[in-house]
């Protein structure tokens, strides 16, 4: 069986089709870009940044994951988290516990924020490449010492 239609039906229907189809995409994009996500991190077992199963997501935190990382005796048994992969990013970063840059790099989008008495932020490593850009503010707040190792 055919449908026959006139021409301009079909080049409306076509039309028509195409329009909710980009609706629909639209849509679709709208719904999961920009929207941030917290990541965080629980697993003093995994210790290193890019082990998915550290995170409470149970997956590595990307350019849209607000990242929290608690206190340092809760963390990797007070060594914080080890980062030495070379292409790490996260939204913002808030440091209660410890965060070892070990020639690795971190992009962070926005702040990154250590906060109360045990936070430790340290970049280094033996090769030198090492490397924290915060594209935001470096802030540390609240009582206690905070430590800053490069």
């Amino acid at each position: 069986m055919f449908n026959l239609q006139p021409h301009a039906d079909r080049k409306r229907n076509t039309r028509s089709g195409l329009l909710f189809a980009i609706f629909l995409a639209s849509t679709a994009l709208t719904a999961t870009a920009g929207y941030a996500q917290t990541a965080t991190w629980i697993d003093n077992s995994a210790q290193t940044w890019d082990t998915p199963s550290g995170w409470d997501t149970n997956a590595e935190p990307d350019a849209n994951t607000d990242v929290i990382i608690p206190p340092a005796d809760q963390t990797n048994g007070g060594v914080g988290i080890v980062l030495d992969t070379p292409d790490a990013v996260a939204r913002s970063v808030q440091i209660n516990g410890g965060l070892n840059i070990w020639d690795g790099i971190l992009v962070v989008g926005s702040d990154l924020t250590a906060t109360g008495g045990s936070a430790l932020l340290n970049v280094h490593g033996p090769n030198g490449t090492a490397r924290l850009t915060v594209n935001g503010q470096l802030n540390f707040d609240g009582g206690g010492s905070k430590w800053l190792y490069e």
